[in-house]
């Protein structure tokens, strides 16, 4: 079952400051070939949803989130099968979209409304 990639700009802007950290470039390829082979396969323990009645588990298509590092996630959605589409809206801190601790709500908001504009408005490639 062949498995299709797109980015989001929001992607591109996030992964060339954030991946440069020690190792993240690696773990995000890996995760890449993780999910090539097997989309529905999670990428490590961290790999989930976000909870449900957060700003982020309001998305829809259901948000994803896989961390490549201890304070770095791919946050992406899952569509279809054959093929299966895996959107990566972008690699963010645990402080970029609220979810660090403290968490900050209104970042999660923030954060939910520009992944939801992206997926409504098809902002991938």
């Amino acid at each position: 079952m062949p498995t299709l990639f797109r980015y989001s700009s929001h992607f591109r802007d996030t992964a060339k400051s954030l991946l440069s950290r020690s190792g993240a470039e690696a773990r995000f390829a890996e995760f890449v070939r993780a999910k090539q082979q097997d989309p529905t396969q999670q990428f490590g323990a961290s790999d989930r949803p976000f909870v449900g009645a957060s700003p982020l588990g309001l998305v829809r298509p259901r948000l994803m989130h896989a961390h490549i590092t201890q304070d770095l996630s791919v946050i992406y959605h899952v569509a279809g099968r054959d093929p299966t589409v895996i959107s990566i809206h972008g690699v963010f801190s645990h402080d970029n979209i609220g979810t660090g601790d403290p968490r900050n709500i209104r970042r999660q908001k923030n954060s939910a409304d520009q992944f939801q504009i992206n997926i409504d408005q098809d902002r991938f490639q």
